[in-house]
């Protein structure tokens, strides 16, 4: 046990950053490389710059020569050296996937940290657009607007003057070709409000599982530590092992679970 403790030391993870190439940082099954290759044309950069670019030479130039033969009438300094490249690749850390809210039940449950959880609340009883948003369902905007003066004044029923009272009203109009009164509807715009909650406000969460209770037996023992160790021998990642939260599986985890068992 002792030996594998100490093995266990040499499979310490370094953070991401601090690889430089591509082949440190994808020995660590925690990290991505990220290729990021810049090019263009050493005429195009400034001195600075072109001091910086291996293939790039910054070097006075003649623009014109004089009437003696080689006389530099007019001239300056500018970068040559055709086109260059810069390797701007790094290493950074794998964003483990998380239980959002955009995931679907068959893709929260292909998550091991997540867990579909079916919810008792009807998103078409909800009202209100903060009710549906916070209970995750769709919120369906369907406002109509409606000017009174195009409704007409007989009848009743949606479509109507009457319908709309008191934001619509019937008054009497005097006009036409042949000067007579008659009804008619005012009272400006009215906006018809017929948004509707839908959907399902089921969700998908992280499982909470206790620290260190890596084999989920409800107890932390020798064997959780057994299989961190044999995480950290065969180089592979398990969040329910990541015991300090640092994204990485090595000793220092081993070590917490030793103190997690001494503590009980």
């Amino acid at each position: 046990m002792i030996y594998i403790l100490f093995f266990c030391l040499s499979f310490i993870y370094s953070q991401c950053d601090e690889y430089i190439n591509q082949f440190e940082c994808v020995t660590n099954l925690t990290c991505d490389w990220v290729e990021d290759i810049e090019s263009g044309s050493c005429g195009n950069l400034s001195e600075s710059d072109c001091q910086l670019a291996p293939e790039c030479n910054w070097e006075y130039e003649c623009f014109e020569y004089g009437w003696w033969y080689n006389w530099c009438y007019e001239g300056g300094y500018v970068c040559n050296g055709g086109t260059y490249s810069y390797d701007n690749g790094y290493c950074q850390e794998i964003e483990m996937p998380e239980c959002s809210d955009s995931l679907t039940e068959s893709s929260c449950n292909d998550l091991e940290q997540c867990e579909w959880v079916d919810s008792q609340v009807n998103c078409e009883n909800l009202n209100t657009e903060n009710n549906c948003n916070n209970y995750n369902c769709n919120w369906n905007e369907d406002i109509e607007t409606i000017n009174c003066s195009t409704l007409p004044t007989y009848g009743w029923g949606p479509g109507t003057c009457d319908y709309y009272y008191p934001d619509c009203y019937e008054y009497l109009d005097y006009g036409g070709s042949y000067g007579s009164w008659s009804t008619a509807c005012g009272g400006g715009v009215v906006q018809i409000d017929e948004s509707y909650c839908d959907g399902d406000a089921s969700y998908c969460e992280e499982i909470i599982h206790e620290s260190g209770d890596i084999n989920q037996d409800n107890i932390v023992n020798i064997q959780d530590i057994i299989i961190v160790i044999n995480l950290i021998l065969n180089g592979e990642l398990d969040l329910t092992a990541d015991i300090n939260f640092d994204n990485t599986v090595n000793v220092l985890d081993v070590i917490q679970l030793v103190n997690i068992i001494l503590d009980n």
